[in-house]
């Protein structure tokens, strides 16, 4: 990855507290320049103000996730799965807590979603092989990596252990497509049941056609099912920036999966 990628990747998402940083310092700078400076700093100030406002509610955020949501479905019957006797599920984020010289690992909430789901569609087809694919994203992080903190809870949700193969190698939803399609082609698959959260699944869908593979999606869900009167999707809350974090991040990634040519050259996301 470019260091200019890193950069925004790092500093210049929207929803992020990053960028609300670096948008605030930016703003209160400008309130110390010259007149047209100052209006211009106030102006700037406001639209950070009302867009963190509306993209902190589950009316921003589900605004934010609707277009990356298009035609993407949920596997819920045997057929619906078009034969596939394999289920790759990813991981997307996870934690390791370390103190006193103890461990403590557990799953973030997209990535504990996805267990659920993949949990969900192992019962569904019976007995299918499940790859559970996530590396450290820095090689110096403590702890299990995020592939052996998901098998972990797949095993506590009832999927047998010898039913599931760990790739711990991938650091990007690329080398996901990649090693986690290593472990597919020795197993002669092609076609597979893809779990990951919604906002990820266009990308990490794409990624794998481009790589020959044909998936067939099942997404899991942003959140728990909650109250959806005006009022509820109008309160600001914490889990709503965040998804809100996470569907600017997606937006940014497809857009730099295009460009690095690692997305299909013509856009979909049914199958074909």
């Amino acid at each position: 990855m470019t260091s200019a990628a890193n950069i925004i990747k790092t500093l210049l998402v929207p929803g992020s507290i990053p960028f609300l940083v670096v948008g605030l310092v930016a703003g209160v700078a400008l309130l110390y320049g010259t007149q047209t400076m100052q209006r211009w700093g106030r102006h700037w100030l406001s639209v950070l103000l009302l867009m963190y406002a509306f993209l902190s509610t589950p009316l921003g955020a589900d605004f934010l996730s609707a277009p990356l949501l298009h035609e993407l479905g949920t596997v819920l019957t045997r057929d619906a799965a078009h034969g596939a006797a394999t289920v790759v599920v990813l991981s997307v984020s996870s934690e390791v807590y370390s103190a006193n010289g103890q461990e403590v690992a557990e799953l973030g909430k997209a990535t504990a979603y996805n267990a659920l789901e993949a949990a969900r569609v192992y019962r569904l087809l019976g007995n299918p092989l499940v790859v559970a694919s996530g590396g450290r994203v820095h090689a110096d992080d403590p702890g299990p990596t995020p592939a052996e903190i998901l098998c972990d809870a797949l095993v506590r949700l009832g999927v047998p252990r010898r039913r599931i193969e760990v790739e711990s190698r991938s650091r990007t939803t690329r080398e996901q497509g990649q090693f986690a399609g290593d472990i597919l082609r020795g197993h002669g698959v092609r076609t597979f049941v893809l779990v990951t959260e919604a906002n990820h699944m266009p990308r990490a869908l794409g990624t794998f056609r481009e790589l020959g593979f044909d998936p067939v999606p099942s997404a899991s869900p942003l959140s728990a099912p909650g109250p959806r009167g005006l009022t509820a999707r109008l309160r600001p809350g914490v889990s709503e920036l965040q998804q809100s974090d996470w569907a600017s991040y997606e937006h940014l990634a497809r857009a730099y999966y295009w460009a690095r040519g690692w997305l299909p050259a013509r856009w979909r996301t049914s199958r074909p």
